[in-house]
C-alpha cells in the first residue's frame, strides 16, 4: 500500500467518526463568520503619497519609516502600498 492511500484510507476511518465530523463542521462554521479578514483583503491599497496625506508626513518619511518596518505596508512587485486601516489610528 502506497502512504497517499494509507493516508485516504485513514482520513475516510476518521471521518466515518459522527463526532469528528461534528468538529470540521465547527472549524467550517468558526472559518465563514470571521469576516473581517476577508473585507480587510479586499481594502483598496493606497500609495506612498496618499499615505503620507493621511499621516501628515512626506512620501521620504512614509517610505522610510515602512522600510524600517515601523509603517505596515506591502510590496507588490516594486510598488510599496499601504492600507489605511492598518496606519496608526493617533494619525489618521
Amino acid at each position: 500500500m502506497s502512504p497517499t492511500t494509507a493516508i485516504v484510507e485513514l482520513v475516510r476511518y476518521a471521518l466515518s467518526d459522527p463526532s469528528v465530523r461534528d468538529e470540521i463542521r465547527a472549524i467550517a462554521s468558526e472559518h465563514d463568520t470571521d469576516t473581517s479578514k476577508t473585507a480587510h483583503e479586499n481594502e483598496d491599497l493606497i500609495d506612498v503619497h496618499a499615505a503620507g496625506k493621511l499621516l501628515g508626513m512626506t512620501a521620504a518619511a512614509v517610505r522610510s519609516a515602512a522600510y524600517r518596518g515601523t509603517l505596515a505596508s506591502h510590496h507588490i512587485g516594486r510598488r510599496l502600498r499601504f492600507r489605511a486601516s492598518e496606519l496608526p489610528p493617533q494619525r489618521r
